[in-house]
C-alpha cells in the first residue's frame, strides 16, 4: 500500500505498514484522498534528523484527523498506535507527530475505533527521519511507513537553509498526493474532490519565499557574490573548453585525491605514503618540491584507489600531527593531473599514437618503472648510454659502501663514498625526469661534469655516514610498520566477524621466540610453550585494555583478539598508552593490533572493530581460551559473563574510576560468576564511567597490568590452588591493595547455578537499561521547542537580558570552567537547594532561569524540577548540548574536558 507525494523539489513514494498500524494508515490515506495535504509546506527541517509536514497552518500546532474533518472537533485526534516491532532504525522512516490533545480525547477515540493507543494522540502531521538508529523515538511516535523511492528528494529538503525555528527560508510544499493502493473503505460522509482544491487564504498567508521564486536576489551580499563568481568560473571553463585546454567545461577535481598542507619540510613522500596507506591503496603520493633547489614546498597530493578511502583519510587525518607539525588535509581542487592526461592524449592522437591515459583509471607506477620508460621511450641513444653508465657506477658504489659500513675502520672514506653515491642517484633521478628531448643531452653532460669533480673526502662525511646508519635503522622500523599495516589490511579483507580464524599451535618454540623469552621468569620452558599456544580475547582497547594487551603480546601469547568499536582520541591518551597522537581517528582495535605487531611480530593479533552484542559475542568468544573484560559499561559486563559461562571460559574482569580500581576472576575453577555477586544491574542513573567521573591514567594502567598477570597465570596454570578472590586498589589508602576472599558459585544462580534459567544470550541493553558503550548518549527528555539553543542564549547575553544561569555539574567540573556569573548547584543537591535559588533571584520573581550542564543531559531533569517547584514566574529552560556545544558553536576558547 503506497502513496506518491509530489513536492516542489521532486516526488517521493511512501510504503505503508497497513497490517501493523491500520488506523493510522487509514487516516493518512483518506487525508491524501481528500487532498488535505495539498499546499502544506515542510515547516520543520532539522538537518540530518527529521523533516516534518502535514500542518496547513505551517505552525506545527495545526492539523486534524480525517474524522475531525467529517465529525467535528470531538474526533479531531486519533489515539497513537505504537507497534513494538516498528522502530526508527533506518533513515526514511515515516512517523506521525504526536499532538498535544488531552488524554480524555484519546480515550474517547480509542473506545470508538477499538485501536491500541500509545502515550498520545495524532492528527495529520507526520515526519520523516533523516538519520539511522534514532532509537530514543521508539515507543513515543507512531511509525506507519517508510520511504520506498525519492531519497534524493529528501536530501534536497534536508539541505534547505532554515531559520532558527527550522523553517526553510524558501517554501518547500506538497503539490499533490496520489494514492497508489487503498485497501480501506471510505468512512461515511467522505467526499472526494474532482480536482485539487485551491489553497485557502490562511494557507496563502504562510508563504515566505514562493517555491517558484528566484531566491538569489534575496540573498545576503556575500552569497550573491559567491554565486556571481561561480557563474564567472563556469564561463571561463567554457572558454577553455572551446580553445581545447580542457576536455569539457564541467570537469571536476578528482574525488580520490587529497591535498595535504602545512607539512614539515623534512617530511618525505615515503613518510606520507606510509602513514596514509592504512586507509587504502595509494596510487601516487608526492610532496611538491622547488624545481631548482629541491626544497619541500610543504604541501603534497595523495591519490587513492577509491573515493571511500580518500574520504576516510580526510575525516581522520585533518588537523593531526606529523613530524611535529599539525597538518591540514582537504580534498584536492586541482585538475592539473586530469589536464596533463588530457593534453598527453590529445598530442598522442595528433601523432597517430595510442595516445592517452584514461582519466578515470591511472595505474600506479614506481620510480624504477618510470625511469625505465623515460630512458627507453624518450631519450636519445647517446643520452641513454651516459645514464646507463652512471647507473652501473652507482651499483658498484652501493656495494662498496655497504661493505665498508660493516667495517668500523673505514669510517671517513666509506662515508664519503656513500655520500657520492647518494649525490649521483639524485642527479640521475633529475636527469631521467628532465631529459625527454635531444636538447636534454646537454643537461645530462653538464650535470655529470659538475657532479663528478665535486666528489671529495670532506670532514662532513663522518656525520653523513652516521646519519645514513640512523636512517637505515629508521627505515627498518618503518618497514616493520608497513608490514603490520599490510597485515592489518589483509586481515580486514579476509576475515569476517563470525568466521573461524585458524590458530596453529606449535610443538616447540622457534629460535626468535626463544630469544625473546630468555629473560622471562616463568617456571619452565613448558610454561612459555603453554603461553605460546594460548589465545586471549581482550574486550576494550582503552585504559584497561591498553597495558593489558601490550604486556600479553610482549609476553608471547600466541593469539590475541582485540575488540573495540571506538576510535583513538587525544583526550584518552593519558591512559590509553597503546595508541598515539598520529593515529587520532583510527580504530582503536586496529591501532592496538598495530602496536602489538610492532612489539612482537610472532603474535597473531585479530582486531574486531565492532560492538559486542547477543548476536555476535558467542562466535567470537568461543575462539579463545581466556577473556579479559576491559570495558566501562554494565551491559557488556553481563554479556561477557553470560557468554563465558555458556562457553566455559574464565573471565578476568577489571574496572577503574578516579583513584580506585578492582580485579576479579569469574567462572574459574568453581568460583562465582558475575551474576553470583551482582544478580541485578544497578540503576542506570547511578553508574558513572570514566568520561563523566574521570580517572587518573596510572590507575587503569595498574589494573590492566594485573589483568595481564592473572591471564598469564591462568595460561601457564600457576594459580590453580588459590581460592577465588577480589583485589581492591585505592591510591589514596595507606594500604593500597586489599584482597577479599570470595565464596564459590551460588547453587541458586540463574546463570551458573545447579538449575540455570538463562540458557542463551539475552538483550542486555534492555536488561540493564543502559547503553552497551561508554559513550554518553544525548538524552531527549524535553521537547525541543521547550529548550534553548546556544545561539539563542548568546543573543540573551548580548542583549543584557536579566536572568539566572544555573550550572548543575559537580563542583570539580565547575572549577575547571564555567560561564560568567553562573550559580553552581549539582543536580543531586538541587531539590534541597531550591530556597537558595529563590534567595538568589531576590525580589525579581519573574527572572528567567537557564540551566546548563556538560552535554545537555543533566540540565533537562534539573529544568523539570525547577518548573514543578515554581521557583520563578519567568521561563525555565535548559541549554541544548550544554557547555560542549557552547564551545563548538559559540566560544572555541571555552575549555572542553
Amino acid at each position: 500500500m503506497s502513496v506518491l507525494i509530489e513536492t516542489s523539489v521532486g516526488d517521493i513514494v511512501i510504503d505503508l505498514h497497513v497490517k501493523e498500524t491500520p488506523t493510522t494508515c487509514l487516516n493518512f490515506l483518506k487525508l491524501c484522498k481528500v487532498k488535505y495535504y495539498n499546499f502544506c509546506c515542510f515547516h520543520n527541517v532539522q538537518r540530518d534528523f527529521m523533516i516534518q509536514t502535514g500542518d496547513p497552518t505551517a505552525t506545527g500546532k495545526g492539523g486534524e484527523s480525517i474524522y475531525g474533518l467529517l465529525d467535528g472537533p470531538k474526533t479531531k485526534f486519533l489515539p497513537a498506535e505504537i507497534h513494538p516491532q516498528l522502530k526508527h532504525r533506518e533513515k526514511g522512516t515515516v512517523s506521525m507527530a504526536i499532538s498535544g490533545a488531552s488524554v480524555g480525547a484519546a480515550q474517547d477515540m480509542q473506545s470508538t475505533l477499538g485501536a491500541t493507543a500509545g502515550s498520545g494522540v495524532i492528527g495529520s502531521q507526520f515526519f520523516i527521519t533523516m538519520a539511522d538508529n534514532l532509537d530514543y523515538l521508539d515507543g513515543r511516535y507512531t511509525v506507519f511507513g517508510k520511504i520506498a523511492e525519492g531519497m534524493d528528494v529528501l536530501e534536497k529538503i534536508n539541505g534547505a537553509y532554515t531559520d532558527s525555528e527550522f523553517r526553510p527560508f524558501k517554501d518547500i510544499r506538497i503539490k499533490h498526493t496520489i494514492i497508489l493502493d487503498d485497501p480501506f473503505p471510505d468512512p461515511k460522509g467522505l467526499q472526494v474532490p474532482d480536482e485539487s482544491p485551491l489553497p485557502t487564504q490562511a494557507m496563502l498567508d504562510t508563504v515566505r519565499i514562493g517555491d517558484d521564486e528566484e531566491i538569489e536576489s534575496l540573498l545576503p551580499p556575500e552569497e550573491e557574490e559567491r554565486i556571481r563568481r561561480q557563474k564567472e568560473a563556469q564561463a571561463r571553463a567554457l572558454t577553455l573548453e572551446m580553445v581545447g585546454d580542457l576536455p569539457f567545461a564541467e570537469i571536476k577535481p578528482p574525488e580520490n585525491v587529497l591535498f595535504v598542507a602545512k607539512l614539515n619540510p623534512a617530511t618525505r613522500s615515503e613518510d606520507l605514503e606510509l602513514i596514509f596507506s592504512r586507509f587504502g591503496l595509494i596510487l601516487s603520493c608526492e610532496v611538491i618540491r622547488d624545481k631548482k633547489t629541491s626544497d619541500s614546498l610543504c604541501y603534497a597530493f595523495i591519490e587513492f584507489e577509491t573515493e571511500e578511502a580518500c574520504s576516510e583519510a580526510y575525516f581522520k587525518m585533518n588537523n593531526t600531527s606529523i613530524d611535529d607539525r599539525r597538518i591540514h588535509v582537504d580534498f584536492s581542487q586541482s585538475v592539473s593531473k586530469l589536464h596533463k592526461d588530457w593534453m598527453i592524449k590529445k598530442i598522442g592522437d595528433k601523432k597517430g599514437g595510442a595516445g592517452g591515459l584514461n582519466l578515470e583509471h591511472r595505474s600506479r607506477i614506481n620510480d624504477q618503472a618510470k625511469a625505465e620508460r623515460l630512458i627507453q621511450g624518450t631519450m636519445g641513444p647517446k643520452t641513454v648510454g651516459r645514464v646507463e653508465t652512471f647507473m652501473k657506477a652507482v651499483t658498484v658504489m652501493t656495494g662498496i659502501a655497504a661493505t665498508a659500513l660493516d667495517d668500523q675502520d673505514h669510517g671517513v672514506q666509506d662515508g664519503t663514498i656513500l655520500e657520492e653515491m647518494i649525490v649521483i642517484m639524485i642527479a640521475i633521478e633529475d636527469m631521467t625526469e628532465e631529459t625527454g628531448t635531444e636538447s636534454g643531452k646537454e643537461t645530462v653532460t653538464q650535470k655529470a661534469e659538475i657532479i663528478i669533480p665535486s666528489m671529495n673526502h670532506s670532514s662532513e662525511s663522518v656525520d653523513i655516514a652516521k646519519r645514513v646508519v640512523q636512517l637505515e635503522k629508521e627505515r627498518d622500523a618503518l618497514q616493520l610498520e608497513v608490514e603490520a599495516l599490510r597485515w592489518d589490511r589483509d586481515q580486514r579483507l579476509s576475515h569476517s566477524t563470525n568466521a573461524e580464524i585458524s590458530f596453529e599451535k606449535v610443538a616447540k618454540l622457534s629460535n626468535p621466540e626463544i630469544a625473546r623469552s630468555s629473560f622471562q621468569s616463568l617456571a619452565s620452558k613448558a610454561s612459555q610453550m603453554n603461553l605460546r599456544n594460548c589465545s586471549v580475547l581482550v574486550v576494550g582497547a582503552g585504559g584497561l585494555g591498553s597495558p593489558c594487551a601490550l604486556y600479553l603480546g610482549a609476553a608471547g601469547v600466541g593469539r590475541l583478539g582485540i575488540v573495540d568499536h571506538d576510535v583513538v582520541d587525544t583526550s584518552n591518551l593519558h591512559r590509553q598508552i597503546i595508541h598515539n597522537e598520529a593515529r587520532q581517528g583510527m580504530s582503536k582495535a586496529q591501532s592496538a593490533a598495530l602496536s602489538i605487531q610492532m612489539i612482537n611480530p610472532h603474535c597473531q593479533v585479530i582486531p574486531y572493530d565492532l560492538v559486542l552484542d547477543s548476536s555476535n559475542a558467542q562466535p567470537v568468544i568461543n575462539q579463545y581460551d581466556i577473556v579479559i573484560d576491559a570495558t566501562d559499561n554494565v551491559a557488556t559486563r553481563y554479556l561477557l559473563n553470560d557468554a563465558c559461562v555458556l562457553g566455559n571460559k574464565p573471565l578476568v574482569s577489571g574496572s577503574a574510576l578516579r583513584l580506585d580500581g578492582q580485579l576479579t576472576i569469574y567462572n574459574y575453577r568453581g568460583g562465582p560468576c558475575y551474576r553470583c555477586l551482582f544478580p541485578t544491574p544497578p540503576p542506570a542513573e547511578t553508574v558513572t564511567n570514566c568520561s563523566d567521573g574521570g580517572v587518573l591514567g596510572v590507575v587503569p594502567g595498574i589494573i590492566g597490568c594485573l589483568q595481564a598477570l592473572e591471564a598469564i597465570k591462568i595460561a601457564i596454570r600457576t594459580n590453580d590452588q588459590y581460592p577465588p578472590t577480589m583485589t581492591i586498589f585505592s591510591a589514596n589508602s595507606s594500604t593500597m591493595f586489599r584482597t577479599i576472599k570470595l565464596r564459590k558459585k551460588k547453587s541458586e544462580c540463574i546463570m551458573c547455578g545447579d538449575s540455570p534459567t538463562i540458557t542463551k544470550l539475552i538483550d542486555y541493553v534492555r536488561f540493564c537499561g543502559s547503553s552497551a558503550t561508554d559513550k554518553t548518549p544525548d538524552l531527549h527528555l524535553i521537547p525541543f521547542d521547550e529548550r534553548l539553543t546556544c545561539e539563542k542564549y548568546k543573543q540573551i547575553i548580548d542583549n543584557h537580558v536579566p536572568h539566572l544561569v544555573l550550572d548543575v555539574r559537580e563542583k570539580v567540573q565547575f572549577d575547571i570552567c564555567s560561564l560568567p556569573e553562573s550559580l553552581n548547584i549539582p543536580l543531586k543537591n538541587l531539590p534541597r537547594e531550591l530556597e537558595q535559588i529563590k534567595h538568589t533571584l531576590g525580589a525579581d520573581s519573574s527572572k528567567p532561569i537557564y540551566v546548563v550542564c556538560r552535554r545537555g543531559n543533566d540540565s533537562q531533569p534539573a529544568a523539570r524540577i525547577l518548573q514543578e517547584a515554581g521557583v520563578t514566574a519567568g521561563e525555565v529552560k535548559d541549554v541544548v548540548g550544554g557547555l560542549d556545544r557552547w564551545s563548538d558553536k559559540i566560544d572555541p576558547s571555552f575549555p572542553k574536558y
